[in-house]
């Protein structure tokens, strides 16, 4: 009997609901470009290829693609420089604020933090990377630092320039008698065998050079002979230098191309110009050559590798390139990922995600910004720019975009520059611009139609903030046709930023000048502006007592609630319905967090904040994003701090937060200047009947450490999980439509194997489901 009731739910576990795989809760990915690879290094079995946002791997084995970024391990963000030690089987990794992360064979990342922690005034960069001996010697902007591979700490400092000066080094080889050092003030050599290279007095200009006291960027030791390059700053300025031990010669000289790396690998040296790759024998013979893929051109960063096999190619954008030298054959390889790392705003509904990268400046002109925009769909990026989309050969700065409710698989895109694009299926299908619709130029230009705001209504009406047109305000409504709406002689032809509609159909509207939000009332007849009402909020009481000198976010909550992100922290309207009736209370008021340490003084959430995101999540919990705190989560009424993500605690790629949106089953995307980030959180939308009702993962085998989600359910459910003998071993709350369980029962053990009943109920107990969990423990 046990066997069949075991089969039997098996049989019912196959033919539930099965979810995509997708991140768990509780845990991070980051949504980052892959096409700029500006450094490669080759390790036994695994390639390495740098962004200069993060790491992807290669496997040479299985062809396996995998992302290595501060969700994996690493330290930071923004790297300059990778190179693997072969003789400690170490990869360090150079950050642009010279934070260093050194990675074994096994994946292990340790993080050698001294550079980037000291103060000293100027520039902190690791130029470039050597090593000799059981030491990497760092190209520094201020000098030499030498690290011990096997110690793990940082050996010495040297200080080359004039009197023991800082001089920016940007490059390092060794001769079997000398040490070579790329400056920007010329190259300087000291002899291997000096008793204290830290000493100045060690170090020597070479004034046998052409040119000896310019830039030099490059130099490297090959067949026994000092290569370097000499570098203007122009694109067709560089000149090749060689050096036999007595003195430099011209090398390529009639290949002035701006050179990016000068690599000595096996018999070969790789010369990375600004079109092409090309490597040379001992001879001087030329024995590699690649300047396209596909009959494009591949604009190369970086190239390693052995020549009589497989050079690894880091491309502009095109991702790391395999050239197979012998076969004459190129492969482009690169994990999937938006266009590029900027995120000015972003929207998601019904599993699709959508990203604008656009902007526009302080003064609220044009950035002109052709990035395109970015679609996440079924797990997928896909950018759209004038590669794929015509239109954008004219069309920059999106700036704002909205996802149809109604229809995910639509989306709207508002630009600094021509209206609306419409996109339909991963197509764009619209552009409603002036001709088409009830949109205005701006009025400082006509040739310009400005929409920095969408968002529906509750009857599917799409209203569109104008900016700077004289009529501000237009709505897509329903049935197709367009109107415009004149909110007054004082409200026309300003600037006006990002829109919201609140749940009572009210359109909020930010101002960049003379107060700051305009709030529309359309009276529930959107053909019939007669009856229309518009109010403009400030900081005055009874005019909005707004704290702050500017609104920079708004939403609006699961009660109705309107929450104002400010240069003060948070202003909330817990009564906007009343912004319209004569006489009654609306003023905004500020949150008072009680500091529970018998004082009874309490503090003002956020006040010395400057919010920039406000996003509700099924629960009415308060995603908040600041411009330099990082992202914080608070309960619903704002007096409980749930989370506080910061890059010094979190895989948060930076605390200055652009946007947040997040999806259906709860991850939370998170835009920052530095990229997007995900995080799955606990809360989805909650139903009005259960619906699909399953539990995620399902079976729960042994190995699994993570949550396991209860989905489906009705707004805050109560949740009680038994064993089949009927004992109560977990009760919770549904965090809007999911509740989540840890496997462990109420003595904080995790439960045995079996099978677990799942019970759930809204709160009148009108509504009721059960389903099961199998657990393998």
């Amino acid at each position: 009997m046990k066997r069949l009731f075991l089969l039997t739910f098996l049989n019912f576990l196959f033919f539930s609901p099965v979810l995509q795989a997708q991140t768990g809760i509780g845990q991070w990915r980051t949504h980052l470009p892959y096409g700029e690879v500006i450094d490669v290094a080759v390790t036994p079995g695994l390639i390495y290829a740098a962004t200069p946002y993060t790491l992807f791997t290669y496997r040479l084995k299985d062809d396996k693609i995998s992302i290595f970024d501060k969700v994996k391990g690493l330290n930071d963000l923004g790297i300059n420089k990778i190179d693997y030690d072969k003789k400690s089987g170490q990869l360090l990794v150079a950050y642009s604020d010279a934070n260093i992360d050194l990675i074994d064979n096994k994946g292990n990342v340790m993080n050698i933090p001294d550079i980037f922690n000291k103060y000293m005034l100027g520039i902190k960069t690791i130029n470039n990377i050597f090593f000799k001996a059981n030491f990497a010697y760092l190209s520094c902007s201020f000098g030499i630092v030498v690290l011990d591979m096997k110690k793990h700490e940082i050996k010495d400092t040297y200080y080359i320039g004039p009197d023991g000066s800082a001089l920016n080094v940007l490059d390092m080889t060794a001769s079997d008698t000398a040490l070579f050092a790329a400056t920007a003030k010329g190259i300087y050599y000291s002899n291997l065998n000096a008793t204290n290279p830290a000493d100045y007095q060690q170090w020597h200009l070479e004034t046998r050079l052409p040119v000896p006291q310019q830039k030099y960027n490059l130099i490297t030791a090959f067949d026994g002979k000092i290569y370097a390059n000499y570098t203007s700053g122009k694109w067709d300025g560089d000149t090749l230098y060689v050096f036999d031990g007595n003195k430099w010669n011209y090398y390529l000289p009639s290949n002035h191309s701006h050179h990016f790396q000068l690599n000595a690998d096996g018999d070969a040296l790789l010369l990375v110009n600004r079109y092409w790759v090309e490597a040379y024998d001992k001879s001087g013979k030329q024995v590699f050559y690649v300047n396209k893929v596909n009959n494009e051109g591949i604009e190369p960063l970086a190239a390693r590798g052995d020549v009589k096999n497989d050079v690894w190619i880091g491309t502009n954008n095109k991702g790391l390139l395999k050239s197979q030298n012998q076969n004459n054959n190129e492969e482009l390889i690169q994990p999937n990922g938006p266009g590029n790392f900027h995120v000015f705003a972003l929207d998601s509904r019904g599993g699709e995600v959508w990203v604008v990268p656009g902007g526009y400046h302080a003064d609220w002109s044009k950035a002109y910004n052709h990035d395109g925009v970015f679609s996440f769909h079924d797990g997928q990026w896909k950018t759209f720019d004038n590669s794929n989309t015509p239109a954008f050969d004219s069309i920059s700065d999106p700036v704002c975009v909205k996802v149809d409710p109604a229809n995910p698989q639509t989306a709207y895109v508002g630009t600094f520059q021509d209206g609306i694009l419409k996109f339909e299926n991963q197509k764009l299908t619209t552009i409603y611009s002036r001709n088409n619709s009830s949109l205005q130029p701006w009025n400082k230009n006509p040739d310009l139609v400005l929409v920095s705001g969408l968002s529906f209504d509750d009857n599917h009406n799409l209203w569109v903030a104008n900016s700077g047109a004289t009529r501000l305000l237009s709505v897509l409504k329903n049935d197709g046709s367009w109107q415009s709406f004149n909110l007054g002689a004082s409200l026309s032809g300003i600037d006006v930023g990002s829109l919201m509609v609140d749940k009572n159909n009210d359109i909020w509207i930010k101002k960049r000048n003379n107060g700051m939000v305009i709030v529309y009332n359309y009276n529930g007849t959107v053909s019939n502006p007669s009856d229309d009402h518009v109010k403009v909020l400030n900081a005055a009481r009874g005019n909005g007592n707004i704290h702050g000198s500017a609104v920079y976010s708004f939403a609006t909550d699961n009660d109705g609630q309107v929450w104002v992100g400010t240069d003060k922290g948070i202003n909330v309207f817990y009564s906007p319905e009343n912004i319209f009736e004569p006489g009654a209370d609306f003023d905004a008021q500020q949150i008072l967090v009680p500091r529970n340490d018998g004082s009874g003084l309490a503090d003002i959430l956020l006040v010395t904040e400057t919010v920039t995101a406000i996003t509700v999540d099924g629960g009415n919990r308060k995603w908040v994003g600041t411009r330099r705190a990082g992202v914080f989560l608070f309960s619903p009424d704002g007096l409980k701090e749930i989370h506080h993500f910061t890059t010094g605690n979190s895989p948060l790629l930076s605390n200055n937060i652009t946007g947040i949106s997040i999806d259906k089953d709860g991850e939370v995307f998170i835009g920052t200047d530095k990229g997007l980030i995900s995080y799955r959180g606990i809360a989805t939308p909650g139903n009005k009947k259960y619906s699909n009702v399953f539990a995620y993962p399902n079976p729960v085998r042994e190995n699994y450490t993570g949550f396991i989600a209860i989905k489906g359910l009705v707004t805050d459910a109560s949740v009680k999980i038994t064993d089949s003998y009927g004992n109560l071993v977990y009760e919770t709350k549904a965090e809007g439509g999911q509740a989540v369980w840890n496997g462990y029962s109420f003595n904080n053990k995790h439960v045995t194997t079996g099978v677990y009943l799942v019970f759930v109920t809204n709160s009148d107990g009108t509504e009721s489901m059960v389903t099961k969990i199998l657990v393998i423990h």
